[in-house]
């Protein structure tokens, strides 16, 4: 054989090749061991496959047995509204026979009422000769009789039919579409009630003299139908024959072209209204028709539903299968849905005619339960044979598979416990003894290499966490890039970054109101002092407000000034933030905070561009425009009601974002040495650089106080460290802050916001350069403070333990006082620490304060998410 024959007869047989080492473990296991393995698999495998079988022919049959069952149940429905319907003809057509006045009316509907006949809402003679119209409505056991006058009272109009009757051959009937009603039905208390029904209405023409005089109406209530399939779907049905389970089975009456009007009600209830709900319970669709409001037409997506409407519209009936309630089950419930048009008759001579189609939905456990059982008895089967075959080896397996099964268990603790002991079994056989050696010298060897690895491991860990950051070339071109930056008071790179700066940029090229959306610590001053910097007005003044520091009348009085002797502290006159602003800019920080009557103020001022100082009766004009800062979205305030719609479209003229620090975390390095190069020169300490297990204790932090929080990390650790190499113990970070611990991902490139020094004043001048500014000092008020509005945030990880205690009682009551507050924790904190909880909460925007003193009351800002 040639080398090339050889390895394709190898290629060949590789997988037969392959079975050698399996087929040589097998033969070295006992012969009791090969006797079970071969011998009782192989006998429950036989009888698991005959039992299958068995089953999937017995449950062929029932299914087909529930099929037939559920279609003679539905064409029972069905022949019972074919005879209500014939029945309905009939009692027309005997009464054109008839005069036709109110009277002879009323005593028709008496006498059918008499006899037990259907009760029909409402019967009408139009006459097409004059005005000599007939209308009596029947409603609980009442019979009103109406005169012609009121034809234009009924709804929809009786004369509509014409069209319909002169057409129709003299006993032919035709019935209108499923539609609303109203109908007057004056009484003595109220002349004007009305009914309100949902009718079908049959139409015959009266013949006089052998030409149409007129036509004849009678309706029939949509709830006579429905109370037909309620009565064939309870234990009063004509077809009932024994006790079903409680499964869901309804039926329902579905029109031509697909809109199911309603279905069977559960037996019991007490006229309710039509419903479609089980069947919308089961598919999508469309809800409601002009004639019926709970009417539900399935999506095109129920197939099963529409092949059902278009066997109807061809005249068949059938029974549509369900699939199986849970996919892959063995035994599951029968549900299939039966259907079948119900026929109309319009004459003796014409052919019946398809006038809706109903439906039957019904379920099943007998198949299942049949399942059950047989599984049942194929398990005692099964089990008694196997334990036969075990019976007759058990003898000649017990002594040699014992010592197996210890080994077995002794491995098994092993991966319990994770010990890595050797295992000793006394009285083992051979085939056991060379298992447990073997097993044994493993053990042995992996216990040793393990630790080993472990030693090493955690050698190498500790060093590498403890080793200053390497800084690659891409942090290097990071900083080169950062010094080619168009803004210098914007750092960072990235999509996020260079949407940033453009939209500062385009901010600033034009002379409009700017409205600033960020999270705290992201940036807002520092993004307003860019616009302002790089705008047509940065020779100008740029005054910064802070809104959340001040009180209403405080503020008010900031923002609009005063003139001197307009209250009993004013000495002297102030112009205030707009005038002193004039040809500048005017910068709101913390907006949503602002009052209704300061939102109202800023509303006016903005838009008419004047302001009148308190005292003053002289308005001024004032050339001022207008940055906004928010840390919450203020359309959730807008649906609240606690923040000016009008104002909010004044201010977001330009909207600007600033990004959290969260969302750009590949430039945290980059941050972070910049804060720490700053920290340099403030403790005078140099060379200082992070290590690898700082930085990423850093990066999987969440940064819930944003730049700021970084900073003031950076910042404290630089003091407190004693080497050159800040480790992770030194990075004090919040503990109760939320972390994220998923490793940043490359497609983040955002960038982050940061400046030298930045001071948060509630009233700062920026003057321009060369330009002496003017600071107006904030005097203090003596007035309540302003209610603060906040968005409420996730309460649950922002509490301590007592508010969390409190919380949901608070949440409930509305409101809270400092002693509710005191009870509500079981007066087990001082009036100090209650009132600390409570300013705390007003702080993160859950509470605002309300009044002053003993009776002031803290009141539950609303969740507009949750509507809490």
């Amino acid at each position: 054989m040639s080398k090339e024959s050889f390895v394709r007869f190898f290629d060949t047989n590789y997988r037969l090749l392959s079975l050698i080492p399996l087929t040589q473990r097998f033969s070295y296991k006992t012969l009791a061991s090969k006797l079970l393995i071969t011998l009782v698999p192989a006998l429950v495998l036989l009888l698991a496959v005959t039992g299958y079988f068995t089953y999937s022919i017995s449950a062929d049959f029932i299914a087909v047995a529930l099929k037939r069952n559920i279609q003679v149940q539905n064409l029972g429905q069905a022949h019972a509204l074919e005879a209500f319907l014939e029945d309905a003809k009939q009692d027309l057509l005997y009464a054109a026979q008839s005069h036709a006045d109110n009277i002879s009316l009323r005593d028709y509907l008496l006498r059918i009422n008499r006899v037990g006949g259907h009760q029909y809402p409402f019967m009408a003679f139009i006459s097409l000769t004059g005005d000599h119209h007939s209308f009596v409505v029947q409603h609980d056991d009442r019979i009103v009789e109406l005169p012609a006058r009121r034809i234009n009272d009924i709804s929809p109009d009786p004369m509509e039919f014409y069209e319909h009757a002169k057409e129709l051959q003299n006993g032919s009937v035709w019935i209108s579409p499923l539609e609303r009603a109203q109908l007057p039905f004056p009484y003595d208390r109220n002349a004007n009630n009305r009914l309100s029904i949902h009718i079908w209405q049959m139409v015959t023409p009266v013949m006089e003299g052998g030409s149409l005089s007129g036509f004849l109406v009678l309706a029939f209530d949509a709830k006579a139908i429905r109370d037909i399939l309620t009565l064939y779907n309870s234990t009063a049905s004509p077809l009932w024959a024994y006790a079903r389970s409680s499964e869901i089975r309804f039926s329902y009456v579905f029109t031509t072209d697909g809109w199911v009007l309603f279905q069977s009600d559960d037996e019991g209830q007490q006229d309710p209204e039509l419903s479609t709900y089980k069947l919308r319970a089961e598919c999508d669709g469309t809800m409601g028709m002009p004639a019926l409001d709970s009417a539900f037409r399935p999506a095109s997506n129920c197939q099963r539903f529409w092949k059902m409407v278009s066997e109807v519209q061809k005249g068949k009936q059938g029974v549509i299968p369900y699939p199986e309630d849970v996919p892959g089950a063995t035994f599951h419930k029968e549900h299939s849905t039966a259907f079948a048009p119900v026929y109309f008759k319009p004459s003796l001579d014409s052919p019946p005619v398809i006038w809706n189609g109903i439906a039957f939905e019904d379920r099943s456990r007998l198949t299942m339960a049949a399942g059950y059982k047989h599984v049942d008895v194929m398990f005692l089967i099964t089990l008694a044979a196997s334990m036969l075959a075990v019976i007759v080896i058990f003898f000649l397996s017990r002594y040699a598979t014992r010592p197996i099964f210890k080994l077995t268990k002794a491995v098994q603790n092993i991966q319990a416990s994770g010990k890595l002991e050797p295992i000793r079994i006394s009285r083992a056989g051979y085939e056991t003894t060379s298992l447990q050696d073997a097993i044994n010298k493993m053990l042995l060897t992996m216990r040793k290499q393990m630790e080993e690895i472990h030693i090493r491991d955690m050698r190498i860990k500790s060093e590498n966490l403890r080793e200053p950051i390497e800084f690659d070339e891409s942090y290097q071109a990071l900083m080169s890039s950062s010094a080619l930056n168009p803004l210098p008071e914007i750092q960072g790179l990235g999509p996020r970054m260079d949407t940033l700066r453009a939209e500062i940029l385009k901010a600033a090229k034009v002379d409009v109101d700017v409205l600033i959306v960020g999270e705290t610590g992201t940036g807002k001053q520092l993004t307003a002092e860019a616009i302002h910097n790089h705008s047509s007005r940065r020779g100008k003044p740029l005054i910064s407000i802070n809104c959340g520091e001040l009180d209403e009348n405080l503020l008010m009085d900031t923002l609009f000034g005063h003139v001197k002797g307009a209250f009993t502290e004013a000495k002297g006159d102030r112009k205030g933030a707009f005038l002193e602003a004039h040809d500048g800019t005017l910068f709101l920080d913390e907006i949503q905070v602002a009052s209704p009557r300061v939102q109202q103020a800023l509303l006016r001022a903005i838009a008419m561009r004047k302001v009148k100082p308190l005292g003053s009766d002289k308005e001024h004009e004032v050339d001022v425009r207008v940055i906004a800062a928010t840390n919450i979205d203020l359309r959730h305030l807008i649906e609240a009601k606690l923040f000016r719609e009008d104002l909010y479209f004044r201010l977001k003229v330009i909207t600007v974002h600033t990004p959290p620090l969260r969302e750009h975390r590949e430039n945290l390095l980059f941050l972070a040495m910049h804060f720490l190069h700053e920290a340099e020169r403030i403790t005078g300490k140099d060379n200082l650089t992070l290590s690898k297990g700082a930085l990423e204790r850093m990066k999987s932090y969440n940064w819930p106080g944003n730049i700021r929080e970084l900073r003031n990390c950076i910042t404290r650790a630089a003091v407190m460290t004693e080497g050159q190499v800040i480790q992770v113990e030194e990075l004090l970070l919040d503990p109760d802050a939320p972390n994220d611990m998923r490793a940043p991902t490359s497609s983040d490139d955002s960038g982050y916001i940061f400046k030298q020094h930045q001071d948060d004043t509630p009233y700062e001048v920026h003057p321009a350069p060369g330009r002496e500014a003017s600071v107006s000092s904030v005097e203090d008020a003596s007035s309540a403070p302003a209610e603060r509005v906040r968005l409420l945030p996730d309460t649950h990880e922002m509490l301590n333990p007592r508010q969390q205690k409190a919380w949901p009682r608070i949440q409930q009551m509305g409101s809270v006082t400092r002693s509710e507050y005191e009870e509500l924790l079981d007066s087990q904190i001082s009036a100090r620490t209650a009132n600390y909880d409570l300013q705390d909460m007003v702080s993160k925007g859950l509470l605002f304060k309300k009044g002053r003193g003993p009776s002031t009351r803290y009141i539950v800002v609303k969740d507009t998410r949750t509507g809490a």
